[in-house]
């Protein structure tokens, strides 16, 4: 069991890249946005060297939060649908 839900886990983060990827693309006021967030990111490392190692790791440790979140959501979606799918049956 522990292979599948690697494998599942693997698939839904390739899954929630592809889509985030495809917002990036077609969404110009999400684009503006993701670009404004990158350059805050490098104005702060510029104008304070110091902090570009604990903003670094900041960043890091907010988007290995956001993949325990996204994983547990995309899991929690997966068993309301066997639910769903179960209660549509009887």
């Amino acid at each position: 069991m522990e292979i599948f839900e690697t494998y599942l886990n693997d698939f839904l983060y390739d899954l929630k890249s592809e889509t985030l990827n495809s917002l990036l693309e077609e969404n110009d006021e999400y684009n503006e946005l993701y670009d404004e967030v990158d350059e805050l990111l490098d104005s702060i490392t510029t104008e304070y060297p110091e902090l570009f190692e604990k903003t670094d790791e900041l960043v890091s440790k907010i988007a290995e939060l956001e993949s325990f979140e996204s994983e547990y959501l995309y899991k929690q979606g997966y068993k309301d649908c066997f639910r769903l799918l179960k209660l549509l049956d009887t």
